[in-house]
This record gives C-alpha cells, sequence and structure tokens, in this order.
C-alpha cells in the first residue's frame, strides 16, 4: 500500500512540475523606432519549430487609433493558437517578424519576444533593429531562438 502511495505521490508531484514549466502566453514587444507602422499594416508574426508553427500573431490593422505606432513608441500584443511546450523547447526554433502593408509602408522597430511560463518565470529576447518594408505583399525576416 505505500508503494501504491508513494509511487501515486511521485506521478502527481512530476506532473505538477511539467505543468508549471509549460508555456502560459507569448507577448511580441514591438518598439518603433524611427517610421511609423501605418495604422492599416497587418504585423505577420509566428515562431517555427522542426516546420511547425508554435505561435503566431496576425494583427493590428483595424483601428485607425491603437494601430497606427508612432515613431519613439512601444506597443506588446499577445500572440495566439499557442501550442503547449515546455521550457526551453524554443532553442533552435525561428521568429519570423514581417508585415503586409494595405498599400506602401515602411516601419523601422526593434521587435522583442518574452515568454511566459505557469510556474510565474519568464524568458525574453529582444533582436536587432530592422526596417520592414512592404507594398501589399508579405516581408518578413527570421530571427533565431536563443
Amino acid at each position: 500500500m505505500k508503494k501504491v502511495l508513494l509511487i501515486s505521490c511521485l506521478v502527481l508531484c512530476i506532473s505538477g512540475l511539467a505543468f508549471a514549466q509549460q508555456v502560459q502566453k507569448i507577448t511580441i514587444t514591438y518598439a518603433t523606432t524611427g517610421d511609423d507602422k501605418d495604422w492599416n499594416t497587418q504585423g505577420r508574426d509566428n515562431i517555427v519549430c522542426n516546420g511547425v508553427v508554435m505561435a503566431e500573431l496576425n494583427c493590428c490593422d483595424q483601428d485607425k487609433n491603437i494601430d497606427h505606432w508612432n515613431d519613439q513608441s512601444t506597443t506588446s500584443r499577445d500572440m495566439v493558437h499557442v501550442q503547449p511546450f515546455m521550457k526551453g523547447a524554443l532553442t533552435g526554433c525561428t521568429f519570423n517578424f514581417g508585415m503586409v502593408a494595405k498599400a506602401n509602408d515602411t516601419w523601422q522597430v526593434i521587435p522583442s519576444i518574452t515568454v511566459f511560463y505557469r510556474d510565474g518565470t519568464n524568458v525574453s529576447q529582444t533582436f536587432d533593429e530592422k526596417s520592414l518594408k512592404s507594398s501589399s505583399s508579405l516581408t518578413s525576416v527570421p530571427f533565431p531562438l536563443d
């Protein structure tokens, strides 16, 4: 009986630890520097691991007020469609940072991502400043994740 209780306790403890190490959410922060993002330009970002999209965000082109990101401003959005994964699972994956303009847009920005875990910890990575240019088509820059 004691062995069964001990094994049950170990399974529950390991399961609880595994749950605590799972992703809770991923936030992208856009530090717009020298050239703004037009309100009708859509951000197209995702995280890909071994050909599988782990999280994505296609947004921010519906509201003339909140979707225009001025020079020298910082805006954050949470990624959606986040697949469950554990701490460390994004090492070697790729963060694809992109946009599609309604017409013509140039956006100068420093992107960063923060991965929040259920145990209360988080991991952030800031990438190099990029100037994206779009004329109604997708433009994207891949960044390797540490």
